[in-house]
């Protein structure tokens, strides 16, 4: 055909239609001696394209002029193979409308056969009819040609599905024996893929790249050759990559599968990794998953959720339903419940995607223990979690499990329950236990029901808060210390800096027995201290009793302050207790004819005075002599201090001959120096 086209080229301009007439006779010039007509061209090319190459417009080729200078050759047999790819898909049209005609002829003209067989080509178009469930497989039989080497047929077949689809199968010279009828089984491809509406969000494509086909015989039609693939809607379910970031495109996945019955399509498949739309975070991979296409069967071990409803679903007749079946899937939570950079997964059993979205239970025990588990720098175990979808809608979610709160002991972790909404936000409760331990100050605790727990994700991590209610009794072995029913209130405690934060301590009640270094106390207040960045004290104004009424009844004003430091292993955070600080003891004795009062205060990383102590005494006679000191002791970035002074003053004064001593005093430092009134009184 080619020979006769790339002439027909060369005369310059070339027309074909989709009619017998291509060329006037009397307009044909002779090329090298050949007188061509018009009917001679239409019997040896036109009649050839017209069949193979049906076309419902013309096309022109004009090349009288060679305006670059190209080989003439090399432009007629681009042009020839330009020419025949551009008809491709014209071709397939031409074939699909010529397998509809025929099938519409023998129908209304009732050309039915039985058999192919030497006399059913007498007067064609014929058929050979199949009816399965309801279903016409009609195999339809054209033109018949005879050549040297035998007879030659094209076939076809103009299949209608349920849906209302066409499709279009075809095979092209097929040997036919008059004797024998046909040599074997014989194969008609799809000869243009075919879309088909599967519900809502699902498409069932059909390849025409030869995996689809019909196989027949002298009796008809005896199976069919499906290759396909499956879109799901990005309304549906969305692909993610490796890393588990939602990407660009659908979900798709391809079958290939022979079968008899149309309404009898059963396969199994696999589906590349994906989320379910509307569920950010939660990948599932399909291990083993069937495309349901049957009216007469279900996978045999299909089961479906309690309540479950569908349009294609009778409850006398589960075999109607439609759909994706998956026997077993890999679900992997969401970043934020990683351990190690790897997201946690799980299997999950008996889910569907159908016309009314992804519908299935995902239930999965012990999956993260205490030891791997991490909700930002806490340690928390996962060790249930349940999700219910129905049609793409999040309809109960929720996991539980042990978090470990930095500030309690590693004894006693918080047993915790969360619900998930659809924008994957959490709602956590908490189990608070009537005994805990704080770590930090030596306490025991009993926390309120009042106390919660608060998490958000920031950039796929999580930013845990506990804000805790309740009361402590601290008792310290290396001071002494026995403190009784301190109340707090709005004890924040963060994975992030600032770390601690109390909304208020209180004192409890008075006739419990408080003691420091043995000695009976009183507490005068209470207050939270940040000492550093990663170190948190409660300090104690005290009233500490060292001799009993009968004996006087005179104590001591005592300030001290407990300190606990934060500590980080493994990525996990935890709060220690550090050390018990002194910062400030007073007396204040009097015994009649004497009175002593007296203070010793601490300081730590003072912006003048470094860490140090500073002491004051005032002694007094009774009319006799009031002696009154200071002292004070520091260093600053290893730079030592001191100084210490004192003034005597005498009530009647000490005769010296005219004179009379009324006051002596002096002092003496080391480092220091001695500055004006105004400066001392600013500094102080």
């Amino acid at each position: 055909m080619n020979k006769v086209l790339r002439t027909l080229i060369l005369l310059g301009y070339v027309t074909v239609y989709n009619n017998p007439v291509i060329a006037d006779s009397n307009n044909l010039p002779t090329i090298d001696g050949l007188k061509l007509t018009a009917e001679k061209a239409y019997s040896d090319v036109t009649k050839e394209l017209s069949e193979k190459y049906y076309i419902n417009q013309s096309r022109n080729f004009n090349f009288s002029s060679n305006e670059q200078g190209l080989d003439n050759e090399a432009i007629l047999e681009s042009m020839v193979e330009s020419f025949v790819t551009d008809t491709n898909e014209d071709s397939a049209l031409y074939y699909q409308d010529k397998a509809s005609q025929l099938l519409d002829i023998v129908k209304s003209e009732n050309r039915f056969i039985d058999k192919l067989d030497s006399a059913a080509v007498i007067s064609l178009p014929v058929g050979i009819r199949t009816e399965i469930a309801g279903l016409e497989y009609i195999i339809l039989i054209d033109e018949v040609s005879f050549r040297p080497d035998g007879a030659y047929f094209d076939a076809f077949m103009s299949f209608e599905t349920p849906q209302g689809k066409k499709l279009a199968f075809k095979g092209l010279d097929i040997p036919f024996s008059f004797s024998g009828g046909l040599k074997g089984d014989v194969r008609l491809e799809l000869v243009t893929p075919i879309k088909l509406n599967f519900g809502e969000g699902i498409d069932l494509v059909i390849k025409g790249d030869g995996g689809s086909y019909v196989v027949w015989d002298c009796y008809g039609f005896k199976q069919m050759g499906i290759a396909a693939d499956v879109i799901f809607s990005r309304d549906l379910i969305v692909p993610e990559d490796q890393a588990g970031n939602v990407i660009a495109g659908n979900v798709a996945t391809s079958f290939a599968i022979e079968m008899s019955d149309w309404n009898n399509l059963l396969v199994s498949i696999n589906m590349p990794a994906f989320q379910v739309a509307g569920v950010e975070g939660v990948g599932f991979t399909i291990t083993n998953a069937v495309f349901d296409f049957s009216d007469y069967q279900n996978f045999a071990s299909i089961r479906f959720p309690q309540g479950y409803t569908s349009t294609y679903f009778v409850a006398t007749n589960t075999n109607l339903w439609r759909g994706v079946y998956i026997q077993q899937a890999s679900v992997r939570l969401p970043e934020e419940f990683g351990a190690d950079g790897v997201r946690t997964s799980f299997n999950a059993y008996d889910l569907l995607i159908d016309e009314q979205g992804f519908s299935g239970k995902l239930i999965a025990e012990n999956i993260l223990s205490l030891e791997k588990g991490k909700m930002g720098n806490w340690a928390f175990s996962l060790d249930k979690i349940g999700v219910e979808l129905t049609a793409n809608q999040l309809t109960k979610a929720g996991f539980e499990g042990l978090v470990q709160v930095p500030i309690i002991d590693k004894e006693h972790p918080l047993k915790y329950t969360a619900l998930i909404d659809m924008g994957g936000e959490y709602a956590f409760t908490i189990s608070p236990t009537d005994n805990v331990k704080f770590d930090v100050w030596s306490a025991d605790v009993n926390l309120k029901p009042t106390s919660y727990i608060d998490i958000r994700v920031v950039d796929h991590e999580f930013q845990p808060k506990a804000v805790l209610n309740g009361n402590a009794s601290i008792k310290l072995s290396d001071g002494g210390v026995e403190l009784a029913d301190l109340s707090f209130e709005t004890l924040e405690i963060k994975s992030t800096a600032p770390y601690v934060s109390v909304g208020a301590f209180s004192f409890g009640s008075e006739a419990l027995q408080q003691k420091t270094a043995n000695f009976p106390v009183s507490i005068q207040n209470i207050a939270f201290h940040q000492v550093s960045d990663n170190k948190i004290g409660i300090g104690f104004n005290l009233i500490l009793n060292l001799v009993g009424e009968g004996d006087g009844g005179f104590g001591a004003d005592c300030g001290l302050m407990i300190v606990g430091e934060m500590a980080e292993s493994g990525g996990i955070q935890s709060w220690r207790y550090s050390y018990l600080e002194l910062t400030k003891i007073a007396v204040n004795i009097s015994g009649g004819a004497y009175k002593i009062a007296g203070s010793l205060e601490f300081f730590k990383n003072d912006q003048y005075y470094g860490d140090g102590f500073k002491g004051t005494a005032d002694i007094e006679i009774i009319n006799m002599v009031k002696i009154q000191g200071m002292a004070l002791f520091g260093k600053v970035d290893g730079y030592r201090y001191w100084y210490a002074d004192a003034m005597a003053t005498f009530s009647s004064g000490i005769p010296l001959g005219a004179f009379s001593l009324n006051k002596f005093g002096g002092g003496v430092f080391h480092h220091m120096r001695q500055l004006d009134l105004t400066r001392i009184l600013v500094v102080h």
